[in-house]
Formats: structure tokens, C-alpha cells, sequence
């Protein structure tokens, strides 16, 4: 296993998870999670990652300056601040939905599995992952100017 995939393992692991609290709640609503979740990232690619000084370079530590780079040309204004706030909502929605779909089916019909599930999901994708990002990733970003530094 690369050294990149043991470090996105947590994020896969978290999309996995509201992938899964979709399916047992709602069946075939994990697919639209799925869909959700691989747009959410090619939004973020075309309408953040443009304005960053990471974009196109190895130095941006998520690697997807490069792969940005790849699908969407950069942007003109490189407003990253402004991108970034104006954006972020779409990658919200990656850990909203399965929280609010969780909190949801919990409140239906208990189920300690679910619950776990649940948990798991909010422990990784809402405590985990901020830090753990804001800790490694953000030191060593090359955009001065972020709203995840400030």
C-alpha cells in the first residue's frame, strides 16, 4: 500500500461508512451517496483547486493540485478564499447526508449496529479528519491564504 493511499484510508474508510448508513437505511440511496460524494470532489477539483498556489504541483500534500490539473484549467482570478468559502458547502454535503439520514433511522427504529456505524462515522469524519488535516496537511500546503489556517 502506498504512502498516499494509508493516508486517504481514512477518508475512504468515512465515504465507505455513509455510503453503508445509505444502504441500511434507505437501500439503493447509497449509489446517489456515491454519486454525490465522486461530484463533490470534481467540483472541489474544477472550482477550488484552480485557485490554489498547490495546483498543478507535487507540494499540494492531498495530491489534488495534481490531479486538478489533469481535468480543469487554472482559474484566472485565483481567489482561493473566495472560492473556497463559495464551495465548500458540496463537500459538506459528503458528511451531512449520512449524518442526517443516521440521526434519522436511528430516531425510526434503534439499532445499536447502525448506532456504531453512526458514531464511527461522525468520530472520523467530523473529529478525525478536521484535525488530522488541519495538523499534517495544512502545514505543509503552499496556499498562504486559507480559511482551514486561520
Amino acid at each position: 500500500m502506498s504512502k498516499r493511499t494509508k493516508k486517504l484510508l481514512p477518508y475512504y474508510l468515512t465515504v465507505f461508512l455513509g455510503t453503508l448508513i445509505l444502504v441500511l437505511c434507505f437501500g439503493a440511496w447509497g449509489l446517489s451517496y456515491i454519486l454525490i460524494t465522486i461530484s463533490g470532489l470534481f467540483w472541489l477539483w474544477a472550482r477550488i483547486c484552480t485557485h490554489c498556489y498547490g495546483y498543478g504541483s507535487k507540494a499540494c500534500p492531498s495530491g489534488y493540485g495534481l490531479i486538478s490539473a489533469r481535468f480543469f484549467k487554472r482559474s484566472q482570478k485565483r481567489d482561493f478564499n473566495r472560492a473556497f468559502k463559495t464551495n465548500i458547502w458540496v463537500i459538506a454535503l459528503q458528511w451531512f447526508i449520512p449524518l442526517f439520514v443516521g440521526i434519522y433511522c436511528m430516531i425510526r427504529s434503534f439499532n445499536p449496529i447502525h448506532t456504531g456505524i453512526l458514531f464511527v462515522f461522525v468520530l472520523l469524519g467530523f473529529v478525525y479528519l478536521p484535525i488530522s488535516s488541519k495538523k499534517n496537511e495544512c502545514k505543509k500546503c503552499p496556499q498562504v491564504t486559507c480559511p482551514m489556517k486561520e
